[in-house]
């Protein structure tokens, strides 16, 4: 068994005020300037995909189903994928804004999940990405994300993520 299919039931409990206090620092620095199209990246129980209220339509992808029928059943009218990052199911320059917070150190081909982002996001998209500062491949993952990307704003979050920030 999957180590986010076994804690599944109990992830909100464990980890929601966690993703809440990272929603709000973004949200401090972002305002409500997400919107268009939104992708959620790794969105697990879907907290980070429901955050936004602004954005009219939010689609969560994760490669946990566990994780996705907890999305579901909390949110109803939520959008949910079971996908991993690497194959992302969707056309090219369909988002607006594309987030993915403490997820990006579990993806099995960082290069190849950027790419996938990088596809699926218009020219002007948003993008938001948290990296877990504990992660043995913090450096590296860093490194990717700003090779492929340059971000306005960086929000080094004591407890937990550097969260890197472009927005348009």
């Amino acid at each position: 068994m999957d180590f986010y299919e076994s804690i599944a039931p109990g992830y909100d409990e464990l980890y929601a005020h966690e993703q809440e206090r990272k929603l709000n620092l973004v949200n401090e620095k972002l305002g409500s300037k997400l919107n268009g199209f939104l992708l959620d990246v790794g969105c697990g129980t879907g907290i980070s995909t429901n955050a936004w209220k602004c954005a009219p339509f939010k689609v969560g992808v994760d490669a946990c189903i566990e994780m996705l029928k907890i999305a579901k059943e909390k949110f109803p009218d939520g959008f949910f994928v079971c996908a991993k990052a690497e194959h992302l199911p969707f056309k090219n320059d369909v988002f607006d804004s594309v987030i993915c917070l403490t997820a990006f150190h579990n993806f099995n081909d960082v290069q190849k999940s950027l790419m996938e982002m990088k596809r699926v996001s218009k020219e002007k998209c948003t993008f938001v990405i948290s990296v877990l500062k504990k992660s043995r491949r913090f450096n590296e993952l860093v490194n990717s994300i700003r090779k492929l990307f340059s971000f306005c704003k960086e929000i080094v979050d004591d407890k937990h993520d550097l969260i890197l920030i472009r927005k348009f």
